[in-house]
């Protein structure tokens, strides 16, 4: 692919992609100077192996993001997401396998917001159960996410999850199965989730 795409001056975004193709946004170039320094990404798919790197400009959700088809999907450190409201990321969609590792850094952390800061102003992010075990998550901030009676994160199944921080739910920090002992308060951080740091499903 292409690398070095500088982008400036636009009444708009910089780059707008669908799907897939956010694993293929062009490393080292310039996305700043324009009207809303933002890559916008249409959903839904994520059906094939590859990297969202970090741009130095937000990703600016506008539709549910799926990972499917036994894709491998990697997030690089401090990459920033912008969730648009009522948006959703779900891995591992429709029982299909899926590999997720968004492992950031203490000074560059992967982030997901919502545009909006209130509460509950976007879906959050669901693990489901065919999603591979090798899967984790570290040094990842998720806010504003759990509509009332969800989460900023939904576990289906057993998830590794470490040095992250789970804030300004509308629900909970953490929902997770009724058979999940895991110890997800020890290794992470929750603020001001209504309905507490760790619920079960």
């Amino acid at each position: 692919g292409s690398n070095n795409l500088n982008i400036s001056a636009t009444d708009g975004v910089p780059m707008t992609v669908t799907g897939a193709a956010v694993l293929s946004v062009p490393a080292g170039g310039d996305y700043t100077g324009n009207t809303d320094d933002r890559i916008q990404v249409l959903g839904r798919n994520l059906d094939r192996n590859g990297t969202i790197i970090a741009t130095g400009v937000p990703y600016l959700i506008s539709e549910d993001i799926r990972v499917i088809d036994g894709a491998a999907v990697t997030i690089e450190p401090g990459v920033s997401f912008h969730m648009a409201a009522d948006t959703e990321l779900t891995v591992g969609w429709n029982a299909s396998d899926a590999e997720i590792q968004a492992v950031g850094t203490q000074d560059s952390p992967i982030v997901f917001s919502g545009v909006g800061t209130t509460a509950g102003y976007w879906t959050g992010i669901t693990i489901e159960r065919n999603v591979k075990s090798n899967s984790k998550f570290e040094f990842v901030t998720i806010g504003h996410a759990g509509p009332s009676a969800s989460a900023n994160l939904t576990l289906r199944r057993l998830f590794d999850i470490t040095n992250s921080t789970l804030h300004d739910s509308a629900g909970y920090g953490i929902l997770r199965e009724g058979d999940d002992a895991t110890d997800y308060v020890t290794p992470n951080a929750f603020e001001d989730n209504a309905l507490g740091a760790v619920g079960e499903l």
